[in-house]
């Protein structure tokens, strides 16, 4: 009886220990001196949770419920995940969607689009998190209009790699498709864009509040202890995303860094950033125009931070996005396959996604490095064009010898 009281005692011991993080799996790791040209030393972990923001009324619902804002976490893992089967690209589409939505695919596209969604991404869903190497820094990514919020999952995950927790919100209303908070669904409703001026400011804060409040106590206690605010957050986004990096960024001072990916800055709404910034354009990029190029380039010009403006030859909107990779189909023409120049209409190719999009999740991984963990040694990267053969990069007000950013 004794013995078997011992193996049951022991068994509790070691669950605790596991459950607290304790357990060999979960090592201290510094991700401090990994390269910026490779995958950081963690491997990557995903899961997907409901926000709710009872505040704000869901502008899709026929009937008054709170609005909700449906987040996918990207974060570092403990070690054995690194050996665990990895996540599909299917796995951030709720069940109930996955046979319409593959249907749907299949009947207008053929079954590639279909192998392309059940391809393997780079994270393990639900594995467990690198408890001892947090907490980490939070980065929150905004996708574009009618775009969803696993648009940019490679570069969530590079930056997970590299020590980083990164929260992606589904702009309800404005995504391609997004649950409501009584579960049913709803899909982009081009009525509202005018209203997603406001609601994609207010997404981006709630996720801030809500994951940092995790990480100083989450219920569940999977968060507690992972996420702190540290030096400040970091915030990037895509097309409107872009967009809404440019309105909420000179708002909220907690941001110490910001990166925009084909946003078009709007009067008024767009103000000069003041904290480091890295702006990425494409120069065939057919949805954001000439105007928006130039739009960009003022905006730069009036900023006050350390910024840089790289802008992707023979690149086009979906060039910053893994679009390309999973929806080609859909956005060839702008950034995917083939195209034409802006000036002239000439056939070209648009620049490879496994050239792209390494140079991006590399300069990435250097800027949030530098500004959200003041890691100097990122300074003299960031300086540098990291690829002038696709790239024109101009870089302003770095500090001369390498420091860590003001805050």
């Amino acid at each position: 009886m004794r013995s078997a009281e011992r193996l049951v005692g022991l068994a509790l011991v070691l669950a605790a220990l596991l459950a607290a993080g304790c357990g060999s799996d979960d090592a201290a790791v510094d991700p401090s001196g990994a390269d910026p040209a490779a995958l950081g030393p963690f491997p990557v972990g995903v899961r997907t949770l409901p926000v709710d923001d009872p505040s704000r009324e869901d502008l899709t619902a026929r009937y008054p419920i709170p609005r909700r804002v449906t987040t996918e976490v990207w974060y570092p893992a403990a070690e054995s995940a690194r050996a665990a089967p990895r996540d599909p690209v299917l796995g951030f589409i709720p069940d109930e969607l996955e046979a319409p939505l593959t249907a749907i695919i299949q009947r207008f596209y053929g079954t590639g689009g279909i192998d392309n969604l059940s391809s393997l991404t780079g994270a393990v869903r639900d594995a467990p998190i690198a408890r001892k190497s947090g907490p980490y820094p939070l980065i929150a990514l905004s996708h574009g209009n009618g775009s969803i919020r696993f648009q940019n999952f490679s570069l969530a995950e590079y930056l997970a790699s590299h020590g980083f927790v990164v929260v992606a919100p589904d702009h309800l209303g404005n995504a391609l498709f997004a649950q409501r908070s009584d579960e049913t669904y709803t899909i982009l409703n081009p009525l509202l864009v005018p209203f997603a001026y406001v609601d994609r400011v207010l997404d981006i804060e709630l996720v801030y509040y809500t994951f940092l409040a995790l990480g100083e106590d989450d219920p569940s206690g999977f968060f507690t202890g992972t996420i702190a605010l540290g030096r400040g957050v970091g915030l990037g986004g895509h097309s409107f995303g872009g967009t809404t990096t440019f309105q909420v960024t000179p708002l909220d001072s907690r941001i110490a860094g910001a990166m925009s990916m084909a946003g078009v800055p709007i009067p008024i709404l767009s103000q000069p950033f003041h904290v480091p910034a890295l702006m990425w354009t494409a120069f065939e990029d057919r949805t954001i125009g000439t105007d928006g190029f130039a739009k960009n380039e003022k905006l730069y010009a009036r900023s006050t931070g350390p910024r840089i403006l790289a802008e992707v030859i023979d690149g086009g909107h979906f060039t910053f996005t893994d679009g390309c990779l999973f929806l080609s189909f859909i956005f060839d023409g702008d950034g995917c396959g083939e195209g034409e120049r802006i000036d002239g209409g000439e056939p070209f190719a648009f620049i490879d996604p496994a050239v792209a999009l390494p140079i991006l999740n590399r300069t990435a991984v250097a800027f949030f490095r530098w500004t959200l963990k003041g890691d100097a040694a990122m300074v003299p990267r960031l300086a540098e064009n990291p690829d002038p053969a696709w790239i024109t990069y101009r870089a302003d007000g770095l500090p001369a010898s390498p420091s860590s950013p003001a805050r």
